[in-house]
């Protein structure tokens, strides 16, 4: 990475801090305003979790712990207001309020953590790191439609490793999840960021290439199937790819019936040159 692009990045990442602190921000001050209408009532102290949340969900623990900056200014003011302080009283009142929001911005953040890695695990294929079968199809679905009402092309590729069962037995389980993985690299080098790549199962990968064609998404497999077989020779494994390409038409109604057409190619493919790459 550049560092043009490391300036780029860290000028999104703190721009999107300050949207996230001046939302929760002008949150608080709304509740402030309510409470102050209320009588500013303990019972409603409980919603001021609330632009914590916001803060901690849009912009992370950074924008987290300056909510609670704010949070414990506004709880000291709000304190003020009921009843006067002594200096000591008020000093402890203020770390009083970090401190309680300080630990809840931290139990939010832990939560945040443990659904982002429930969603990613729950989309995401263990072994590789490509999406899985459920994601491709959410995503896949998407893509097909808005290619389809933008009149965009879009072409399908089932990827499937030739004698996988063969490799197994002769060179043990591990030696075949390597070579998932190394195609999996493959795969993710060799595509665009806007191309989805999922394993669906097995040793059976799908590729979906948005804006491409199939004439496009062949010269795309030429140069995965070169790195792979590399790859692979590298490792000494010996395998190869059968592949299978369908472009989205105007008979194609649905998502399924386009991933139909390529599987059905790739396995066509398999019979007549099982032991041969696709392309080569």
């Amino acid at each position: 990475m550049t560092k043009a692009e490391k300036l780029w990045l860290s000028l999104l990442e703190s721009n999107r801090r300050g949207v996230a602190i001046a939302t929760s921000a002008f949150l608080l001050s709304l509740l402030v305003i309510a409470d102050a209408l209320l009588g500013f009532q303990p019972a409603f102290r409980v919603l001021y979790v609330l632009p914590l949340w916001l803060a901690t969900r849009l912009g992370g623990k950074v924008s987290g712990f300056a909510m609670v900056l704010l949070g414990a200014l506004a709880g000291v003011a709000i304190d003020l207001h009921n009843s006067p302080l002594t200096s000591t009283v008020l000093i402890r009142s203020g770390i009083l309020h970090v401190t309680v929001l300080g630990l809840v911005v931290i139990v939010i953040n832990k939560i945040e953590e443990a659904l982002w890695t429930a969603r990613k695990q729950a989309l995401h294929d263990p072994l590789t790191g490509l999406l899985n079968r459920r994601a491709l199809a959410d995503f896949g679905g998407e893509v097909f439609d808005r290619c389809q009402a933008l009149n965009e092309p879009l072409t399908a590729v089932m990827i499937d490793c030739n004698d996988f069962k063969a490799l197994n037995d002769e060179y043990g389980h591990q030696a075949g999840d390597h070579t998932l993985q190394l195609l999996a690299r493959a795969l993710e080098t060799e595509t665009r960021k806007m191309d989805i790549i999922a394993r669906v199962g097995g040793d059976e990968f799908v590729m979906l290439l948005p804006g491409s064609d199939e004439a496009e998404a062949k010269k795309v497999m030429i140069r995965v199937e070169d790195a792979f077989i590399r790859r692979v020779c590298d490792a000494g494994y010996a395998t190869s790819l059968s592949v299978g390409l369908a472009s989205a038409n105007d008979f194609d109604q649905h998502f399924n019936q386009l991933l139909g057409r390529a599987d059905s190619r790739m396995y066509s493919m398999k019979a007549k040159t099982k032991s041969q790459a696709y392309l080569n």
